[in-house]
Parts: structure tokens; C-alpha cells; sequence
């Protein structure tokens, strides 16, 4: 691509000389005339450049400027001017146009990409011109104005129907006053593919040439006065307080909510968060249409990106009479495990019955870390859960003892009025909720979490890279499935209604120091649907997780990875669960009080087969196969298991393993076939080839219903 000095000077209009373009990493040609043609322009004189006008334009704008006569015969062709350079006016760097005198300048700046825009979209056009120099005091003056046109084209550079607008830049000597945006709101028509805004300066009846001093030209998305269409893989900011999302994204205009800059980045690019606060996100992002897309913070921000509704949001909640702690909220879509529809599609609700909406910003007081169990990856917490747990009570069946059962609780708690049969709730479905120690329902900020994900499923090119975010109240607080990759770090993430992150179809995931609490299924995992014979990969390190109601990391399917300095604390159910021929290696890890719900398995570490007896889909690995190093699990049902049938080939591997105090933290009874224990078979096998399993506690060690467990002797010491 020559440079703008590099270019010839013509003599006369020369149908060989070339357009050059670059676009999308291709270089185009076409004859200089043909263009012009195209567009409605005869020029007597031409020149023509692909021309970056610094930073903020993208880099497939291209301008051809021309020279021509007036078709009324009153102005004489111009001759050869210089093409844009840069300038400043006023301390502002600018660029300057000069007009001869008697001439007509014609600049047309072509946009060869309107791919992010649907039919109906609204485009707007501007220039932000600084100065028109007015004629001195030695010569003969004259009328001056400005105007372009915004032209949508075919493909093919034909022109569309309606397609051409007319906007008045300015039509006075000296300062333009009122220049800008004076097309706004253009709705993009069908078939445009292509977007030409010609700049035309009328320097007439005078002697003397005229400048026009200005910024760049910008075509950009609904009223805005800045640039806003896709950038080969551009960098986007940001900012929740300052930000407008008519700004063009640069630093120093960015844009505010985070749809908007998903959106503007097109198929690949990067978003930086520049202030703290909140980010709400009010349905599920395509990934679809995205190829490479990295979203980061700025240091030291602090960004929540966030789902759900709050419950001030369906309406205004109320103190219920009668009750000490009991609030109430009614909305006509509340039910006792859904509120569904619009405006904020939510829901609560867990394959075991158990519910839970969330005070935001208030500490679980249920969740305090002790001195005992204090770890460096807690990162210096007091409480494990910084937003508190506000429990669905399902087992209530009586609406007239439903108010004074949460009322008298010891921990919040909701109960649903679906029906609307309760006196206060007058005929309206009403949620009835209390507060972290007893606070006042009518100032806390309450979510419920969303019935959508933050992304959607891709087609598997996606390559995603997401780092120092929270991430809350999604159902799925980052849902990577389908992708080619995935790379997650420093993310803080709560709330989800399902997994907190699940890479399901990802061929390969890299998660590094993520925090993920308080998820009502499994805290992380991933499965395999996909029918073809791809690797569902991961990789793990420095994890800390907690307080899912189901398993803590759940990988199945063929699915399979490394984990290592990982802290797994409170499970539903259980803490690592390779499962259904997944095939995973872990090390030096700690998995503390699995089987925190009324069930029967709470394993710490184990390694399943499913259903049991059964076939395994095709080429997925012949049997689960997990292998732990260094790994200690305290205070679990039972430690270590595997479970299948009985001629399974499922495997536990367990090298330099420690088993320490098994406890059953739900209710009694408990299954007898199924006790807590330190090492529990059914089908399978268990070993321990090195002989480094250590105990402590007074559980059963071994429970075998099936299967093999096979620890071998120590090994030996070398003599000196």
C-alpha cells in the first residue's frame, strides 16, 4: 500500500491508474473511473488512497478525493489540490482540506463493511468541522458551504432506492456553529453492503482558496457524533458511569454497557472495563457470531457483571404485618420455584428442591472461615460466601404457619405464596422473604438468578479469553460450551442457578486462580455431547470452590484434564466426581466437608461409572479413569470411592493420599448400605499401588460391596 506521499500527482484523468484497498488482510484493485463512476462522480482530475487517519479509524476505511466542474457550467474545473494533511487549529489535531477558489472539492470516504448492522438499524453521519477560513480582507470573498452525503451501496457499488441522504454542514464565513450530525437516525436499508460519506466543500464566486479544518469523519450506529462501526480486531473500553453507548469505545469515549461493547467489537476483539460497578446484562450473549474475543479490567477495577432481577424490580416490597422479620414482594408471574417472562426471565430452583435467591453485598454469616481451616487461597476472606444465602423453604405445606416458620428461623429463608391464598397476599402471587440477620427487606438489593447464561453455545471456533471479572446470578455464570477454547482467569463468580463454569464440547479450557461459590448445581464441570471423536480438555490450578449444592468439580463423558493447588470446600454432594468415563489427574489438593445435603454419597474424590453396568458411548475411553496426588480430603461422608457394577472398569488411583475424620453432616438415618467411611467400593477398583494411603479418624477404613480394593505394601527404604 503506497503512502500518501508516495502517490503520483496526475496530470490528466488516467483510466489505468488503480484503487488500491485493503481489506479483511486482502488487497484490492479497481480502475480509478469505474469507481468514480459507480458512485456518480466524473472528475476531470483524481486522486485516489487507502488512508488511515490515525487510531480511531479502522483500518478498511478507504478516500478518494476529486476534483470536478460544476455541471452547471458556472465553475471551471479546478485543477490538482492536495489531499487531506494533518494540521492544528486551536491546539487540536485536525486535518485540513484546501478548496481553490471557483472550485467544488468532492471527498468521498467509503466503508466497505456494514456486517454488524441488521435491516432497520440506525446509522448516523458527521464530520466535526473546526474552522472554514473566511476570505481576507485582499480579495473578492465569496459563498462558501459544506455538505455530504451519506450513500448506502450494493455489494456491487450499485445504488440502492432511498439509499442517498443530504446533510448541511455549515453556510457562513468562519466558525461552523452547528455543524454536526446533520443526518441522524438513518435506517439502514436492505442490500446495503457498502457505506460512502462524501464531504463536499463549495468554494464559490471568490478569489481566494478556502480551508476547512476538521476531525475525522465518522459513520457510526443510531444518533451518535463518533465512529462506531467494527474494527479489524480492535480494543474497546468500557465504563459504567461515564461511558454513552453513542461513544465510538476509545479510551477517551467509551462506551457503558457491556452488551453494547459485545456488540461493537464484531467477530473478534478485546473489551476493557475502566470504572468499578455493576454491569447488568439482561439476556444471554451470542458467541455464534464471534471468533476471538477477550474481555479484561482495567487494574485495580473492580467489575460485576451481572444477571437475574432483583426483587425491587417486580415491584415494591412491603414490611408484612404481624411478622418481626417477614418482607413481601408480589408479581403476577411468581411461582414457587420460577418467576418467568418479561422483563427479567429468572428463576430459583435445584433438581433436589433446593432454592435460593441472593442478598447481594451482605457476607453469609452461616460462612465463616475459622483459624483452623484459614487457606491461602480463601485470599485473606473472613467468610467463605460474600452475598448471602436466602433459602427456599419447600418443606412447608401449610400456608398458615409458613409466615411464622421463617419468621423464626435463624437464617433467612423465602417461602411462595404462589396461589396468592395468603390474607396478605390479597388474590397476588407474593414472595415472602426475611434478611441477613434480621435486616429490613425494603433497603436490601436481592437477586433472584436469571433463567439465561451469560453466553450462549458457540459452533466451536469460538476462542475466548475472560479474566478479572465477577460474574454473578447467571444460570450458568460462564457457560464456555462449544468453543475452541477457552481461557479463564482471576474470575470471581456466585450465584449461578447451575454450574458456575461449564466447558461442555470445549475441545480445551485453561482456569487459572477462578473463585466459584454458591452454585446451585455443580461448582465447575463439563460433559460431552457432541457425537464426534473431539477431546474435551482442561486444565487447572490455585481453584477455590465452595458451597455448591451438587459436586464441587464434576467432569464426565470422555471429558478429561489436569487439577492442581486446588481448595474444594462444601459440596452438596461431591467434591471431585470423575464420572461416566471421564479420565482425570489431580495434585496437591484439599477437599473439605463433602456431603453437605441430605444424601447418601458425599465422596470426596471418586471415580464413577454410569449407568451402571453399561456401555460406554463409542470412542469414549473404555472406563473412568482418576488418579490423585498428594490429594487430602477431611471431613467428607465418605473419602474416596468408586462406584459402578460389579465387573466395572472403573479406576481410583491414589498416590501419597490422606483420608481424615469422615462425617455425616446431613440427616438421619443414613443408608446403611451406603456409611460413612474412609474408602467405599461398589464395582470397580481402588488402589493404592505405593501404599501412602494415611488415616485419621474413627470411621470404617474399608466398605466393600463390590469390586477390588487393592493397596499394596509401603515401599521400602533404601539402606544407606
Amino acid at each position: 500500500m503506497p503512502k500518501i506521499q508516495d502517490l503520483p500527482t496526475l496530470a490528466a484523468p488516467d483510466a489505468s491508474e488503480q484503487i488500491v484497498v485493503e481489506h479483511g488482510g486482502q488487497t484490492y484493485r479497481a480502475q480509478a473511473l469505474a469507481y468514480l463512476a459507480a458512485i456518480g462522480i466524473a472528475p476531470t482530475r483524481d486522486i485516489l488512497l487507502s488512508l488511515a487517519l490515525g487510531d480511531q479509524q479502522p483500518n478498511w476505511f478507504t478516500a478518494a478525493q476529486v476534483n470536478f466542474a460544476d455541471t452547471s457550467g458556472n465553475l471551471p474545473a479546478s485543477g490538482s489540490h492536495a489531499l487531506p494533511v494533518p494540521d492544528i487549529y486551536n491546539n487540536i489535531p485536525c486535518w485540513r482540506l484546501d478548496c481553490p477558489a471557483n472550485a467544488i472539492m468532492d471527498t468521498v470516504f467509503t466503508f466497505t463493511d456494514l456486517a454488524n448492522l441488521d435491516v432497520g438499524d440506525v446509522i448516523s453521519a458527521s464530520i466535526q468541522p473546526l474552522y472554514l477560513t473566511p476570505s481576507p480582507a485582499a480579495g473578492t470573498g465569496g459563498a462558501s458551504s459544506c455538505t455530504f452525503d451519506l450513500m448506502q451501496l450494493r455489494a456491487d457499488r450499485s445504488s440502492i432506492a432511498g439509499g442517498t441522504m443530504t446533510g448541511q454542514l455549515g453556510t457562513r464565513d468562519g466558525l461552523l456553529v452547528s455543524p454536526v450530525n446533520s443526518l441522524k437516525n438513518v435506517a439502514k436499508v436492505a442490500e446495503a453492503a457498502v457505506l460512502d460519506f462524501r464531504l463536499i466543500i463549495r468554494n464559490t464566486g471568490g478569489t481566494n482558496a478556502r480551508s476547512l479544518y476538521f476531525t475525522l469523519p465518522f459513520v457510526g450506529r443510531g444518533g451518535m457524533s463518533t465512529f462506531r462501526m467494527p474494527r479489524k480486531d480492535p480494543t474497546l473500553y468500557l465504563a459504567g458511569t461515564s461511558g454513552n453507548d453513542k461513544n465510538n469505545g476509545a479510551l477517551t469515549a467509551p462506551l457503558r454497557s457491556f452488551g453494547a461493547a459485545y456488540k461493537a467489537i464484531g467477530e473478534k476483539g478485546t473489551i476493557i472495563i475502566t470504572e468499578s460497578g455493576d454491569y447488568r446484562v439482561p439476556a444471554a450473549l451470542a458467541t455464534a457470531n464471534k471468533t476471538s474475543v477477550k474481555i479484561g479490567v482495567a487494574p485495580g477495577i473492580k467489575a460485576r457483571v451481572l444477571g437475574g432481577v432483583r426483587l425491587d424490580e417486580l415491584g415494591p416490597i412491603t414490611k408484612t404485618p404481624g411478622y418481626a422479620k417477614v418482607y413481601q414482594v408480589s408479581h403476577a408471574l411468581l411461582h414457587s420455584q420460577v418467576i418467568l417472562g418479561p422483563p427479567y426471565p429468572s428463576i430459583v430452583g435445584h433438581l433436589n428442591g433446593v432454592n435460593i435467591i441472593w442478598q447481594d453485598g451482605v457476607v453469609d454469616l452461616r460462612t465463616a472461615i475459622s483459624d483452623e481451616e484459614r487457606h491461602p487461597l480463601h485470599r485473606g476472606r473472613s467468610h467463605r460466601l460474600d452475598h448471602t444465602r436466602i433459602m427456599g423453604q419447600t418443606a412447608i405445606n401449610t400456608k398458615t404457619v409458613s409466615l411464622a416458620q421463617i419468621d423464626a428461623l435463624d437464617y433467612p429463608a423465602f417461602y411462595a405464596d404462589e396461589s396468592g391464598a395468603l390474607p396478605t397476599s390479597a388474590g397476588v402471587p407474593t414472595l415472602y422473604f426475611t434478611c441477613s440477620d434480621g435486616g429490613d427487606g425494603r433497603i436490601a438489593s436481592i437477586y433472584i438468578p436469571a433463567q439465561y447464561n451469560l453466553f450462549n453455545a458457540g459452533d466451536g471456533t469460538q476462542e475466548f479469553d475472560l479474566s478479572g471479572l465477577e460474574i454473578l446470578y447467571f444460570t450458568r455464570n460462564v457457560q464456555a460450551r462449544n468453543w475452541r477454547s477457552a481461557r479463564l482467569t482471576d474470575l470471581y463468580l456466585c450465584g449461578s442457578r447451575q454450574e458456575n463454569i461449564q466447558w461442555s464440547d470445549t475441545r480445551y479450557t485453561e482456569l487459572s486462580d477462578c473463585i466459584a461459590l454458591g452454585s446451585g448445581l455443580d461448582a465447575i464441570g463439563a460433559h460431552r455431547y457432541a457425537a464426534d471423536d473431539r477431546q474435551v480438555r482442561h486444565k487447572m490450578s490455585g481453584m477455590w470452590c465452595a458451597y455448591s449444592l451438587d459436586d464441587t468439580e464434576s467432569v464426565h463423558e470422555g471429558c478429561g484434564g489436569e487439577a492442581e493447588n486446588f481448595l474444594y470446600e462444601y459440596a452438596g454432594d461431591r467434591g471431585v466426581a470423575t464420572a461416566y468415563g471421564g479420565r482425570t489427574v489431580h495434585r496437591d489438593g484439599l477437599i473439605r466437608k463433602s456431603g453437605q445435603w441430605d444424601l447418601t454419597t458425599g465422596e470426596g474424590f471418586c471415580a464413577i461409572e454410569d449407568p451402571v453396568g453399561g456401555d460406554l458411548p463409542a470412542d469414549r475411553g473404555a472406563a473412568t479413569e482418576a488418579i490423585g496426588y498428594n490429594i487430602v480430603v477431611e471431613g467428607a461422608r465418605r473419602s474416596f470411592g468408586v462406584l459402578g457394577a460389579a465387573d466395572s472398569r472403573n479406576r481410583l488411583t491414589l498416590y501419597n493420599c490422606a483420608s481424615i475424620n469422615p462425617v455425616d453432616e446431613g440427616a438421619t438415618p443414613v443408608d446403611p448400605a451406603r456409611p460413612c467411611c474412609h474408602l467405599w467400593v461398589r464395582g470397580g477398583t481402588l488402589s493404592v499401588p505405593y501404599g501412602d494411603l494415611r488415616f485419621r479418624g474413627s470411621a470404617p477404613k474399608k466398605v466393600k460391596v463390590s469390586g477390588t480394593i487393592d493397596i499394596a505394601a509401603p515401599l521400602g527404604v533404601v539402606d544407606q
